[in-house]
Formats: structure tokens, sequence, C-alpha cells
């Protein structure tokens, strides 16, 4: 398998191949503050190991690199199952290596987010483990074989060459990206790093073929689908003093309001207006969603146009694009593959990319809306 790179720039159009680096009521719950003692001593007391991860594991190829550390696929020592392994070593200060810093923030940012997101969309944790002597960290979690969704959509894109996305295999991919942040909404918090690159299927498609091709041929069996995985839970935030807005007459209400931002976060293609300015809530997982629709469907980014940014380097496209998002956030639907797209799910994106929060679907009324449409 070889290495995601994840800081990849995007090509303009998915069929040009060169990709360079770079209504329900919801549950009133009191302060996230009062239950995250709780986590924190369900993440020591079944999770946390305090030594190192090669007493454990066998380290094998390298799967993932990036500014967040290198992932390793590892071998199990007493099971032999295969995990993913994600090492990365404690910050410094004053030329010291800190771990204290590190397990105070990033355990926080990312292992117990981990632990409270349970849903088959979301990646799960399997272990994490301290080392002291070393000033590293690792977080054990599943291992996923397959691409990830900037890989398979530009896979798509160069097998159907002017063609582009049907808009049925579009949907069933958005649906599993909405029960992912809507699982984590209801957990209480928000990813805000929703992007292409932070999905990943847990199979590849030759291990789902095969898996398809052992079926017996009885009616009551039922194709193996490929599962895909939310990662990366680095940048998620807590909702700080109510629960998930499941509707917006709830989110008018209080529940799931806006939040102050303690550091800008995210990629600049996806950042909504409002994280831009420095405050979050769950829809801003839900227009980066509409973002990752968007391309999908029509093949280019919303608030980049290429005419422009033809000759421009990465740095200055985001730049460009952070431009586009804080002065006129409005998303026009004026490429060509809209016109073979229905208006129920072109008026389903809109939902997702309204300027204003508070306008914003919920990732419960558009996955109840994707379900109409699927249906």
């Amino acid at each position: 398998m070889r290495p995601r790179d994840f800081n990849r720039s995007w090509t303009s159009k998915f069929h040009v191949p060169t990709i360079q680096p770079v209504k329900r009521r919801p549950v009133r719950v009191t302060s996230y503050r009062d239950h995250e003692p709780n986590r924190a001593d369900t993440l020591s007391s079944r999770y946390t190991h305090h030594k190192s991860v090669e007493d454990d594991f066998e380290l094998e190829e390298i799967v993932g690199e990036g500014a967040f550390g290198t992932v390793h696929a590892a071998r199990c020592r007493a099971t032999s199952k295969r995990y993913a392994v994600k090492t990365r070593t404690a910050d410094k200060k004053n030329g010291v290596p800190k771990l204290s810093d590190i397990v105070n923030e990033e355990i926080t940012n990312e292992a117990m987010f981990l632990t409270a997101a349970k849903h088959e969309n979301c990646l799960s944790l399997h272990a994490l483990y301290i080392h002291p002597d070393d000033n590293t960290y690792s977080i054990v979690t599943e291992l996923c074989h397959g691409l990830d969704l900037f890989e398979y959509v530009v896979d798509y894109y160069r097998k159907n060459v002017g063609i582009g996305m049907k808009e049925r295999d579009a949907l069933l991919v958005i649906k599993q990206i909405l029960q992912a942040i809507d699982s984590c909404h209801r957990a209480g918090f928000a990813h805000l790093d929703i992007k292409l690159e932070n999905f990943v299927f847990q199979k590849t498609e030759e291990e789902i073929s095969k898996l398809n091709a052992d079926l017996d041929s009885s009616p009551d069996s039922k194709p193996v689908e490929n599962i895909l995985k939310l990662v990366d839970f680095g940048s998620a935030s807590w909702f700080e003093r109510a629960g998930y807005a499941e509707s917006s007459g709830d989110y008018r209400e209080g529940f799931d309001d806006e939040y102050d931002l303690q550091k800008l976060t995210g990629t600049a293609y996806y950042v909504p207006p409002e994280v831009w300015q420095g405050r979050f809530s769950s829809r801003s997982d839900v227009w980066s969603v509409g973002v990752v629709a968007y391309t999908m469907i029509c093949g280019v980014r919303p608030f980049e146009n290429a005419t422009h940014t033809k000759n421009m380097s990465a740095s200055e496209v985001e730049r460009h694009v952070e431009f586009n998002i804080r002065t006129n956030p409005t998303v026009k639907f004026t490429e060509p593959a809209w016109g073979g797209v229905s208006k129920e799910t072109q008026e389903l994106i809109k939902g997702m990319l309204q300027p204003a929060s508070m306008a914003r679907s919920s990732a419960a009324e558009a996955l109840e809306l994707i379900n109409e449409r699927l249906l």
C-alpha cells in the first residue's frame, strides 16, 4: 500500500490526472465539561498503556504521512490482527519536550473524540500508547485499506471522462458522510475538518469484489457495500452549552448555538463563513459536506474560479478562496454538470451551503432528505 500524502493540492477538474503534493426533539444535556472527566477516566482505564507501542505491535509499511506525524500499518503480536498506528512526538518548549502538553491537548482533540463518536462510519479507537521515555504517543485504530475519498473521486472521473459522477453514486457517498458527522454531533462535538481527504474506505475495490463473488446465489444475499470512515479528529471541538440542534427550530431556541473557536481550524476550501470569523457550530460541518458534495458532482470546487487561479500557487489559491468565502459566500450552480442533476439534489446541496449558519440544514435534516431522494 502506497503512503497517502495529506498535503496535496487540487486540480481544478477531476479529469485532469495531475495531483500535486501540497424532527425529534433533542435531549437537553448539561455542559460537556460535566462529562469530560468520565471520558478521561474511560480513556485511561480502557485504552491507555504507558509503554512503547512496539511492545504489543509490529510496525509495518507507512500508510500515511503529514503534519500530524506518521501512520503505519501494524500487526498485533498477540492476535496477528492488523491495525493503524499513528505516532507523534511531543511538542518542545524552550528546547525541552513536554509530553504533558500533548496528553492534555491532543488526547482531548483526538482520542477522546474517537471514543465518543461510535458509528460504523467513524474510525474506531483500539488503544492509546504513551511513551514517557521518548516523549511520543501512539494512537492505535482500525486499519482502512481502501482509497481516501479524494483518490476515489479522482479515479471515478478518470474512468468516466466527459460524463462526471452519477447523481445516485454521489448521494450514496454523501449519505455515509452525513451519517458520520451526525453521529459526532449527537455525541456533542463538531469535527471541523470535513474534507475529501478525511474520509477513507474500509476496504479496497478488489476486496469488495471478492466478498461479493463469494456470496451464495440465494435471494436473501445482499451485496457487500464498502464502508466510508471519517478520520482525523484533531480539530474537533465540543459544544459548550447545549445538545445537538437536530432541527432548525431547535437551533433557534439555543441548542448547539455558535461558539467561539480557540483557533482557526480546517482546510481553506471547506471552511464556512462563520469559522473565518472565529465561530462554529454543527452547521459548520454541514457547510463542509456541501462543498464535498458540490465538488463530487460537478468536478470543481466552489469559490475557486479555475480561470482566475490557473497560474496561482497553492497558497495564493487558498487566499483567493478565503477572500471569496468572506466577501461573497453565495454558491453558484453554473457548471455544465449541474444541468443533468435533479432540482431536488441541487436544493439539498444549496441547503447545506447557506451562508448564514442558522439557515443551513442540520446533518439530520440533510440525511432525511437524502434518504427520500434514494427511495
